[in-house]
């Protein structure tokens, strides 16, 4: 009973993200506005590393009510070139897949795919938002466009915090946030 309550709750949710990207006009699906790479010194990338790739994402941060707390579970997000809008690459958590636990990105043209972690985070620019952050590449899958990734930065994010207070049972949140994700190598 349970596991459908969950299964359910999980399509219902994927289903509202898709109905609220498909109802976007086109040219604001994506991203509305620049991208703003002003990253606090704190979670800058290191000194040599190159900028890759940027691209801006729309998703679900995934809480869950784990010992009558709520507790993050993992992302689950679209991403996007900011210049075309055309999706490149999908954003998850390796828990839900299988996978070793942590952010996983993966690109819808090649396959290629990567886990980061050791994040330092920095508050967001923009009030009721989840942290920016800097990651570092742990683990690589594939050759793609995703296999000289070796830090991540996570900029100019809107929303994504979890719910507060007790919950009890089996209970699940999916809130929406957006974020754009700087992809870097080293030179």
């Amino acid at each position: 009973m349970h596991t459908q309550r969950f299964y359910r709750s999980i399509i219902l949710a994927v289903l509202l993200l898709v109905g609220h990207l498909l109802s976007l006009p086109l040219s604001a699906a994506p991203h509305s506005r620049a991208l703003s790479r002003v990253a606090p010194a704190s979670i800058d990338v290191p000194a040599g590393s190159v900028l890759l790739f940027v691209s801006h994402a729309r998703g679900l941060q995934t809480y869950e009510c784990r010992d009558g707390q709520w507790a993050f579970h993992a992302p689950r997000a679209v991403l996007f070139d900011p210049q075309s809008h055309q999706r490149t690459g999908i954003h998850y958590g390796g828990i839900d897949r299988g996978l070793t636990p942590g952010p996983w990105w993966q690109s819808v043209q090649d396959g290629s795919r990567i886990r980061a972690g050791h994040a330092i985070s920095a508050p967001s620019p923009n009030p009721n938002s989840i942290p920016q952050l800097q990651l570092k590449v742990l683990e690589r899958y594939g050759a793609g466009v995703f296999s000289q990734v070796s830090y991540i930065q996570r900029l100019n994010t809107v929303g994504g915090v979890g719910p507060t207070g007790a919950c009890s049972g089996n209970e699940w949140r999916w809130v929406f946030y957006t974020a754009d994700y700087y992809f870097y190598g080293n030179s």
